[in-house]
């Protein structure tokens, strides 16, 4: 008597391993994903999908890379689920899965930000453009360009010309755009050499001795106008406490004055005078001093026999100068 044992098809036997393997792999997702474990939720649940596809799988994925920031990549698998095709025969679990997709990317579209990307020097549309390194089809370029929330750096290379980078960091819902501009290497170069040489020039004039002279010169009359004003500003309070010290040891005393206490009020009457003459030519020689400087800080370096000269007097004040 004779047996045999018939195996079932190898490719029938894979799949439904594949689909085991992919519930408890989807199982386990979303359990991280129920306990805030986005980063394992997200890479079980696309392990699954890869497996076997099912709308729950790509539903809670979608909600993960949501919870991770990975707005962009969220709208497209609730959008796969908005087409995904029903029958009859679909699962009541699959069609809440599309249900909710729907309601959920309503209200992620207004979050994912959007930006445009210029790039200027290159007319062909040959310049290489990446964003975190990805490259960007050159379709791309210049129309908006959903992108998630967070920094990113953009960069555009092209043959002969010197790469440009930039970094922007986008909001949700924000609305961005950056222009990298391309210059030919040669032309580069010689905005480097012209930028060299015009620093080249500001440090000579710097280092001209009028010109310095003249700084040196600005900055002490500032920093004289600013201790005069400060020694002022003292004064000024103090011309009023004692001012008020006299008002109160008169007022205690009046009206029959005599003595000591007519002696203190004097005495008080005196120190407040003396205050107030001080907070006087305290900012009479701070005002000079301040405008003295911001005239030397305002003259071309050229200007070398400009001459300015601060006086005071007990009656006035003011500024000699000839430009």
């Amino acid at each position: 008597m004779a047996a045999s044992l018939v195996a079932p098809p190898l490719c029938a036997q894979s799949a439904e391993q594949n689909k085991a393997t992919a519930r408890d792999a989807a199982r386990a997702g979303i359990e991280a994903y129920n306990v805030r474990e986005y980063e394992k939720a997200a890479d079980l649940l696309q392990r699954a999908e890869k497996l076997y596809h099912a709308p729950t799988h790509v539903l809670y994925l979608a909600r993960a890379q949501l919870q991770l920031g990975m707005l962009v990549e969220a709208r497209e698998n609730y959008i796969l689920l908005t087409r995904e095709e029903l029958s009859d025969k679909t699962s009541e679990a699959f069609r809440r899965a599309a249900e909710a997709a729907r309601e959920e990317l309503a209200a992620l579209e207004p979050r994912v930000p959007v930006v445009t990307i210029r790039v200027e020097g290159d007319p062909e549309g040959k310049a290489t453009v990446t964003m975190d390194g990805k490259p960007l089809p050159p379709a791309m370029i210049g129309i908006p360009t959903r992108a998630n929330p967070g920094k990113h750096m953009v960069k555009a290379e092209l043959a002969g010309h010197r790469a440009e980078v930039a970094e922007l960091t986008l909001a949700e819902g924000e609305q961005g755009a950056v222009t990298l501009k391309l210059q030919a290497t040669g032309e580069a170069d010689r905005n480097a050499v012209a930028s060299r040489s015009n620093g080249q020039q500001g440090d000579n004039a710097e280092r001209d001795p009028t010109s310095n002279g003249k700084r040196v010169t600005a900055f002490s009359a500032l920093g004289v106008g600013a201790i005069a004003l400060g020694l002022g500003t003292w004064a000024g309070l103090r011309n009023g406490s004692k001012r008020s010290d006299a008002d109160s040891a008169f007022d205690a005393c009046a009206p029959d004055c005599t003595g000591s206490e007519r002696g203190n009020v004097e005495s008080l009457d005196k120190e407040a005078t003396s205050a107030g003459n001080l907070a006087i030519v305290g900012f009479s020689v701070g005002v000079v001093g301040v405008a003295t400087g911001i005239v030397l800080f305002s003259l071309k370096p050229k200007r070398s026999s400009a001459r300015i000269q601060p006086w005071v007097t007990t009656e006035s004040v003011g500024v000699l100068g000839r430009f």
